[in-house]
């Protein structure tokens, strides 16, 4: 089912949001197979990708906007008390990541190990439809991150400790 889900993040009427109603619009399934189906939309993803890469370029950034946006994406959780609960706790996760990660930039294996499924999910969801909830995979190693900052802001002497097992 990859094939319908590029498809549903990359055609005509993509906004970086999920719309599968074309697939019940277009009922391929009752004239193909489950693999010609999946072949079939897989092609028009790539074809309309490949006619348009200014459109492809504008949902990208969509899709990452949508993906680390700090309140999720969907209209019932637009509340102004939802919003700021949400982006009063996932804020600051990110701010101490990114410090994380800054004084953490000689450790490569911990960088690797925590920067690597950040970057992969967000990249995935680059070409595929993109929400909050796709996040989730990439958050526990963000708080990882998140934890190295809040440590060395709290209980660091001042100087950089490397935080090492052991």
């Amino acid at each position: 089912w990859a094939g319908p889900s590029l498809y549903d993040g990359l055609n005509p009427r993509a906004t970086g949001d999920s719309d599968m109603t074309f697939f019940d619009q277009e009922n391929v399934l009752n004239s193909m197979s489950e693999y010609e189906m999946n072949q079939h939309y897989t092609q028009r993803a790539v074809e309309y990708a490949r006619q348009h890469p200014g459109h492809v370029f504008e949902l990208m950034g969509a899709k990452l906007l949508r993906y680390w946006k700090p309140w999720p994406n969907a209209p019932q959780f637009h509340s102004w008390w939802m919003m700021l609960a949400i982006s009063v706790i996932f804020i600051p996760v990110v701010m101490f990541a990114l410090y994380g990660a800054w004084v953490s930039r000689d450790q490569t294996l911990l960088l690797l190990i925590t920067l690597g499924p950040i970057v992969y999910f967000s990249l995935i969801h680059l070409i595929f439809v993109s929400s909050l909830r796709y996040r989730l995979p990439a958050e526990y190693s963000l708080y990882i991150l998140s934890a190295v900052g809040l440590y060395q802001i709290c209980f660091s002497s001042g100087k950089k400790e490397e935080l090492n097992p052991g």
